[in-house]
């Protein structure tokens, strides 16, 4: 695997790990989680990422990349299951 994907890969898993007491390792994955509700939390932080981008502030920026790959993700499980 390339490094920059673990590194990124590395960084996902982090930052789902701050909500698996509250949501679970896979809560997305429940019937009641609609791929809609998914796609409208994504577009929330697509616009977090264009503030942060619009406010040249990088470690920001790299955050919201993360948020927005979680839930891309999210939703490709949910496709794929």
């Amino acid at each position: 695997m390339r490094v920059y994907v673990e590194n990124f890969a590395e960084a996902m898993e982090a930052k789902l790990q701050t909500k698996d007491e509250e949501r679970g390792e896979a809560g997305w994955m429940d019937k009641s989680c609609t791929v809609r509700q998914l796609k409208d939390a994504m577009v929330v932080e697509m616009r977090e990422l264009h503030d942060a981008f619009d406010n040249c502030n990088s470690d920001e920026l790299a955050a919201e990349c993360v948020d927005v790959a979680n839930f891309a993700m999210m939703i490709h499980s949910k496709l794929k299951a």
